[in-house]
């Protein structure tokens, strides 16, 4: 089974889309395009494309372009990847696609929710996985784009299943590190969990934080 992943990695302008449209339709059309998960879950069925790269860095105007290339191929269902352009509230700040863009071609988990409440890296997936499954039932290709790199390695990767935490424990939480400040209820929590505070001291350095 043919697999690509593209990335318009140099920051790619108007006049390199239609390259970088033409290579991703012959694949679709020849090969099949496809990143699947190696959990077996919906994004590897099918075709799916993942379009990922830094802000501005022609995202939003590849995956137009492709969506109404792809017409030939039951056309496109673009599904949104920025943690932030799930949130209704935000649409200039987060650079969310306007109105029309979203009539030349489908979209979908752009401004979903409100910014109240809590969209987890797991709720997203199952969102997002939800999305690609209507969009194969439709006939579509299913093109996830967007920069939040946490959001494409669990929808290709996988996820550990981590229940959910009700709202009156993280407000709570929330009500105690007002209290306590910042680095005192870090040593809080360190004393209650001493390995999980390595482990997170450990993530933290590694990304230079």
């Amino acid at each position: 089974e043919g697999r690509a992943w593209v990335q318009p990695r140099d920051r790619t302008r108007i006049e390199g889309l239609q390259r970088a449209v033409d290579r991703i339709r012959l694949g679709v059309g020849q090969r099949g395009l496809v990143r699947g998960g190696e959990d077996g879950d919906d994004v590897s069925h099918g075709k799916t494309i993942l379009l990922a790269g830094p802000t501005a860095s022609g995202k939003s105007q590849l995956a137009l372009r492709l969506g109404e290339a792809l017409g030939d191929f039951g056309g496109a269902r673009i599904i949104n990847a920025d943690s932030m352009q799930v949130y209704r509230e935000l649409p200039i700040v987060t650079a969310r696609p306007s109105a029309a863009d979203e009539a030349r071609v489908p979209h979908a988990l752009y401004g979903v929710l409100s910014a109240l409440e809590v969209c987890s890296t797991g709720r997203w997936r199952d969102l997002a996985l939800a999305e690609i499954a209507a969009a194969h039932a439709a006939g579509q290709v299913p093109v996830v784009v967007g920069g939040t790199g946490m959001y494409l390695r669990v929808l290709l990767h996988g996820i550990a299943p981590v229940p959910a935490i009700p709202d009156e424990i993280r407000s709570a939480a929330r009500r105690r590190m007002e209290q306590l400040g910042h680095d005192a209820f870090r040593a809080e929590l360190a004393q209650r969990d001493a390995e999980r505070d390595r482990k997170s001291t450990r993530l933290n350095s590694s990304h230079g934080y």
